[in-house]
């Protein structure tokens, strides 16, 4: 094998040398910190009843307002229903009853809508 061709470097006379970093300056003074505000809804009992909570919107103490809506287990019986015979508007029960739908409740005061119950 010829040794001209490529020929074998001593490793300890290549020294690399690189530039030192720049330093970093520190600020003086205050540090700035900067925090996205959370959204807290206080009361955890979202459910059938009313729960009373501070609004995200308004920045109120309220009791929620609650109205019902049909969900997906509303609509599940009603089709449940059709299936088992009960086509003559008896599958239709689901939806006059409270426990089967939906709750939304909102804030009484700006109208937003803070929390869906949901069934199913």
């Amino acid at each position: 094998m010829n040794t001209d061709k490529y020929p074998i470097s001593d490793t300890t006379r290549m020294a690399a040398t690189y530039p030192q970093p720049p330093p970093y300056a520190q600020p003086h003074g205050a540090a700035v910190v900067t925090s996205v505000p959370a959204v807290v809804v206080v009361g955890s009992n979202f459910a059938d009843t009313p729960a009373v909570t501070v609004c995200p919107v308004c920045h109120q103490n309220i009791t929620t307002r609650t109205e019902r809506s049909a969900g997906l287990l509303t609509w599940l019986l009603c089709g449940g229903l059709a299936i088992v015979g009960c086509i003559a508007g008896c599958c239709l029960i689901p939806f006059c009853v409270d426990a089967c739908q939906d709750v939304n409740h909102y804030c009484p005061n700006c109208n937003h809508h803070i929390y869906k119950h949901k069934r199913l």
